[in-house]
């Protein structure tokens, strides 16, 4: 394997499972356990242990040679770098000196699709989805295995509408994922057409695709209108009348082959204003198309002019969202309207700049939360709505750490509604309450407008949160089930929704154990699913379907209660 595909991939699992995910998921996810608390005298008598297993291909079940194993820490700490090794010739690996916490564990070999332990086909490109191990002061993890799936690979070319071959044409294959609970495209493999319109993507894992080409953008002009739109194999503009690309392990498909086809092109011009009247600096300008279909590139960019004066080139009929965005000293201010384009252009767009919302505010400790250390707290405004993780800054969620003394400032909001969302309490410690203006926004989105500053925001931090613990068996008396997903979700549909403080999801441990703290006391649905999509759990209809597989509990405040679940497949979605 290529040395910068290696650091590529040690960039992106270090990126998702270290820092700090948009609309806190990664705190709920990694909450199976909450470690306990330690002395210092007892961290310094821990003693490293050790993980060690096999790596093994499906097609035949012998030992692989070549593979690369990373293992990366879930707490964060100074020597929290992903530890690598590499397995023998039979596929036997080893990790010495590793120092007692919680990790993931991937494998990457060239030819097959990067598998993490205990993950299940189809969410290879979801890192979270992986089991945690937990290693112990002294402990060897034996028997850790890993069984590798034959990447497939698609080959195809491009022709313009002459039937010539295209070159420089960004093909890109793409699939349905779960964010947030809603199910946006999203790029999973790509490559460029050569000189002969050629393109080959390699390395897929297993699943159903769609396939798309983007030719690049030169720039229309008044005397040439022709642009090239984004075209989904078989050859439509709308990915729901795509074809879809199913593949298996080790496919070999050929013959993906895709014709653009010309199309006039239209513009929009406008001037971009800033709040105190002097011309803008600096500013982008970009056309996001609506509803988006999750794919963050945008239809068209441009800067501005010296007063401010816009044009978008190349964009077909549709509905964009235009925005804007500047940043000046410490601030970032942005602007943004939606734009139909019927046949014709469209001129006279004004920009407003303004500084966004600000929302001052400070988290409270309430019963035994002493201890707690605020400063390792987020709090997050995450908007919801037309536009929300669209990838523009001012759409996505804007957080930031508390302080020593509780409080925190959030700036530059993004106008519409969003929810409050603080990163999840250490321990039993649970949200009790928000409130912000005199109004409950604990469940329900704070309307944010720009230009407000709201002062005196309150979140509640309580101690007594419920406690669930358990196993996940394949039967009521069957051998246990690691890897698998503990969904906690509230009886109650109308808590369902996005960052959801009721909604809980979790992976069972090596012994198929699993322990989640800090519930907020309430009547609740658990299940255990083997192939469940992460971002799923916030979907209602998706857990309406979990119904038949789940169970109702009561949990109180303060109770520790301990289920025993049986492992379900997830509903079936493409």
């Amino acid at each position: 394997m290529p040395v910068s595909d290696f650091r590529q991939f040690l960039a992106c699992v270090f990126a998702v499972l270290l820092l700090d995910l948009p609309f806190a998921l990664l705190a709920q996810r990694q909450q199976n356990r909450a470690p306990r608390p330690q002395a210092a005298n007892e961290k310094s008598n821990l003693q490293p242990g050790s993980i060690k297993g096999r790596v093994v291909a499906v097609e035949n079940g012998q030992g692989m040679s070549k593979v690369t194993l990373s293992l990366i820490p879930l707490e964060r700490r100074e020597e929290g770098r992903p530890l690598t090794v590499r397995t023998t010739p039979d596929g036997q690996y080893e990790f010495k000196q590793v120092a007692p916490g919680r990790y993931r564990l991937f494998a990457l070999r060239n030819g097959y699709a990067r598998q993490g332990y205990g993950q299940k086909p189809g969410n290879e490109n979801d890192l979270a989805s992986a089991t945690p191990l937990d290693v112990r002061s002294g402990e060897t993890l034996d028997n850790i295995d890993l069984s590798l799936v034959r990447g497939g690979a698609l080959e195809g070319r491009v022709l313009d509408q002459d039937g010539e071959p295209a070159a420089r044409v960004a093909v890109n294959l793409i699939r349905a994922r779960y964010v947030q609970g809603r199910r946006v495209l999203q790029p999973s493999g790509s490559d460029q057409t050569d000189d002969r319109g050629q393109f080959r993507i390699y390395d897929i894992p297993p699943g159903t695709y769609y396939l798309m080409a983007t030719p690049r953008v030169f720039g229309m002009t008044d005397e040439n209108r022709s642009v090239y739109p984004p075209i989904y194999f078989p050859g439509v503009l709308d990915p729901q009348e795509a074809s879809k690309v199913k593949m298996v392990p080790g496919g070999e498909l050929r013959g993906y082959d895709l014709s653009l086809f010309e199309t006039r092109g239209y513009q929009i011009s406008g001037k971009v204003t800033s709040a105190d009247g002097q011309p803008p600096r600096r500013v982008f300008v970009t056309a996001h198309k609506v509803p988006s279909s999750g794919l963050s590139q945008p239809a068209s960019a441009q800067g501005t002019g010296a007063q401010g004066d816009f044009t978008l080139r190349g964009l077909i009929p549709g509905s964009y969202r235009l925005v804007a965005q500047e940043r000046r000293a410490d601030r970032f201010s942005t602007g943004s309207t939606v734009v139909d384009i019927g046949n014709q252009d469209v001129s006279g767009v004004v920009l407003a700049l303004g500084n966004g919302a600000e929302l001052q505010g400070r988290v409270l400790l309430e019963g035994k939360n002493q201890a707690v250390n605020l400063a390792s707290l987020r709090v997050s405004a995450i908007p919801l709505g037309d536009g929300a993780g669209s990838g523009f800054r001012g759409r996505g969620a804007t957080g930031s750490t508390l302080k020593e003394d509780g409080t925190f400032l959030l700036k530059d909001l993004a106008e519409g509604p969003a929810r409050i969302v603080l990163s999840q309490p250490p321990g039993s410690s649970y949200v009790k309450s928000i409130r912000a203006q005199g109004k409950d926004v604990t469940d329900a989105p704070l309307d944010l407008h720009s230009g407000d500053r709201i002062q005196g925001l309150e979140i509640v931090v309580a101690s007594n949160g419920a406690q669930l613990s358990g196993s996940v068996k394949e039967a009521t008396n069957g051998p246990p089930v690691p890897g698998a997903s503990v969904l906690i979700y509230p009886a109650d549909a109308r808590l369902i929704g996005p960052n959801s403080r009721y909604i809980r999801a979790v992976k069972s441990g090596q012994q198929g154990e699993f322990s989640v703290q800090g519930l907020v006391p309430g009547e609740y649905k658990i299940c255990a699913l083997l192939d469940h999509e992460s971002g799923a759990e916030y979907d209602p209809e998706y857990l309406q379907s979990l119904h038949r597989v789940s169970r109702t509990v009561q949990l109180n405040a303060g109770q520790a209660a301990n289920e025993t679940l049986e492992a379900a497949p997830s509903p079936a979605r493409d």
